[in-house]
């Protein structure tokens, strides 16, 4: 089971420019700094490391925005 940390320590490791301790995991991801291109990198990271597709719809309904919905998304919870 992947944990929260271990997406944190992904967008560490992916060298996004955000303030890795100041993230909050509830809140979107967008509001704490990170761009456009920042968010494909994490969606296609999570395609690599997780083998798990990121549709054009996941992304239209929310269900990425932030460390909360990404764990709850790799780990197959509503």
């Amino acid at each position: 089971m992947t944990t929260k940390e271990d997406i944190i320590e992904m967008i560490k490791d992916l060298d996004i420019n955000v303030d890795i301790l100041s993230l909050s995991a509830s809140t979107p991801l967008r509001e704490q700094g990170l761009d456009s291109l920042d968010m494909a990198t994490i969606f296609f990271e999570l395609d690599d490391r997780y083998s798990i597709k990121v549709t054009d719809e996941d992304i239209e309904n929310g269900k990425l925005e932030s460390i909360d919905k990404i764990f709850n998304f790799i780990n197959g919870n509503p």
